[in-house]
C-alpha cells in the first residue's frame, strides 16, 4: 500500500505530524478548506504528496469532521497519537489505517 503512512515513517521528506493535527482541526472549525491544507502541506515538502497520500489526507479530513463534538475530539486525539507512533515506526500501516478509518 502507498499513501500518507509512507510519508510519516522514518525516511526522507517526512510530513510534519503536528501540522496535520493543527490543519485538520482548523478545517473542522471552518478556518481552512481541504485544498488549503493540501497546498500548505505540499509547500512544506520537497516532494509533493502523491495522489494516494492526498486521498488519505482528504479521508482523514472528512473523518475528523464527522459526528458530534466529542467524536471529533476523539478522532483528532487518535490522529495525533497514531501519527506520533507511526513517526517513530512503532505501528504498521494496517493498524494506522484501521485506527483512522481510511481504506
Amino acid at each position: 500500500m502507498a499513501g500518507i503512512y509512507d510519508r510519516l515513517i522514518p525516511g526522507n521528506d517526512r510530513i510534519p505530524i503536528h501540522f496535520i493535527k493543527a490543519a485538520v482541526y482548523l478545517q473542522v472549525r471552518g478556518v481552512f478548506s481541504q485544498q488549503q491544507i493540501l497546498n500548505g502541506l505540499n509547500s512544506l515538502l520537497d516532494t509533493p504528496l502523491d495522489s494516494a497520500a492526498e486521498t488519505d489526507l482528504l479521508n482523514i479530513c472528512a473523518n475528523a469532521a464527522t459526528g458530534a463534538a466529542a467524536a471529533k475530539l476523539d478522532y483528532l486525539e487518535r490522529l495525533d497519537a497514531v501519527n506520533l507512533i507511526a513517526e517513530n515506526d512503532m505501528i504498521g500501516e494496517n493498524v494506522y489505517r484501521t485506527q483512522l478509518g481510511i481504506p
